[in-house]
């Protein structure tokens, strides 16, 4: 941090160094940061769980679509079971 600030002083740009103090340096920054870390977390974990929903459920259709295939005639059709009472 200090070496970008050093070299942006030395560059002479120092509207630069002053962005950069004022987004490593001031605490409403520092809480917009944690906010964006937190919210990037849950993005990482809704991807994760979207991604073991969509495995899950292609791993399932798979199943069937090979036990399927392992039956030597179509199943009889049924009528629904009665309610229970």
């Amino acid at each position: 941090m200090l070496l970008i600030l050093s070299a942006a002083l030395a560059k002479g740009v120092v509207h630069d160094a002053a962005l950069l103090l004022t987004a490593f340096v001031c605490p409403a920054n520092r809480s917009y940061r944690a906010g964006l870390r937190v919210c990037l977390e849950l993005e990482r974990v809704r991807t994760r769980i979207a991604a073991d929903l969509h495995d899950d459920l292609g791993s399932g259709l798979t199943r069937i679509a090979i036990l399927e295939r392992g039956c030597p005639q179509p199943l009889a059709r049924t009528s629904p079971p009665s309610p229970l009472r």
